[in-house]
């Protein structure tokens, strides 16, 4: 039992390390995005990870949810709003396009796994 645990966190640390490694974005990048499955990572002016999600299209959830969408469907819109007290979509989207930057890596196999062990590694700020 404790090997296939080693070996189920070495196999999550070495995918959060490569994910970690990989080129930050900010938001008016949207062509190096492909609508594919994956991890995304959201950073904030201070290089803090603020925020972990999985997609099934990451082109879309990164620019129109989180960039430009609304508070109702994105959870990372709604908690920006909550925790920086915002109360405009306008402001929370300029936040968005001037504050952060964010990685990605598309994957298909375990992504829900992957993603609830980089929020339990990481600790974002809006991951609550």
């Amino acid at each position: 039992m404790e090997d296939t645990i080693q070996r189920r966190f070495k196999i999550y640390k070495e995918k959060a390390l490569l994910i970690l490694a990989s080129a930050k974005y900010d938001f008016s990048t949207s062509k190096v995005v492909p609508r594919k499955l994956g991890l995304y990572i959201i950073y904030n002016v201070k290089n803090e990870i603020i925020y972990v999600g999985k997609t099934n299209d990451l082109r879309r959830r990164l620019f129109q949810n989180h960039r430009t969408d609304n508070i109702k469907g994105s959870h990372f819109r709604r908690a920006i709003s909550q925790d920086y007290g915002f109360r405009k979509e306008e402001e929370i989207s300029k936040f968005v396009g001037e504050n952060c930057l964010f990685q990605f890596h598309e994957t298909r196999e375990d992504q829900s796994l992957l993603e609830h062990f980089l929020i339990a590694m990481l600790h974002p700020q809006l991951n609550r």
